[in-house]
């Protein structure tokens, strides 16, 4: 898919990327939810660079909810869902996660400092590459 991204770009493109990070946390609501795999910053900036894309920005998004995140997944490993529990599962997350003030506090915090700082961890990998 990066290939094709980078022959449809003109130099000077921009690729904007978001992925679930945390490489070993993928479980089975990443599953439901249609993701084949989790990712690591640096392997995923290697599968970017490898595409011929210099990377112009990184950072990570939701990182003061991370731990909370990390332990849900901790959890959900020792868990077996049904496809219909699963669907239920992440429908239930999904209207949890659109009414939690917590959330949506953190997400505003995240991008104040994300504008100071580079954030080393978090939920999702965002990646800004550019086609010389």
């Amino acid at each position: 898919a990066l290939a094709q991204c980078y022959r449809m770009l003109k130099p000077g493109g921009l690729i904007i990327l978001e992925v679930p990070a945390g490489e070993k946390l993928y479980d089975s609501y990443d599953k439901y939810v249609g993701h084949y795999r989790r990712y690591d910053m640096s392997g995923f900036i290697s599968l970017v660079e490898n595409n011929s894309f210099s990377i112009t920005m990184k950072t990570h998004l939701v990182f003061l909810a991370y731990p909370l995140f990390w332990l849900s997944k901790m959890i959900n490993n020792r868990k077996v869902y049904s496809d219909n529990d699963g669907q239920e599962l992440v429908r239930n997350r999904i209207a949890l996660a659109n009414n939690n003030i917590f959330l949506n506090i953190s997400l505003k915090i995240d991008k104040l400092i994300r504008k100071f700082f580079y954030i080393p961890y978090g939920v999702r990998c965002v990646l800004i590459g550019v086609k010389h």
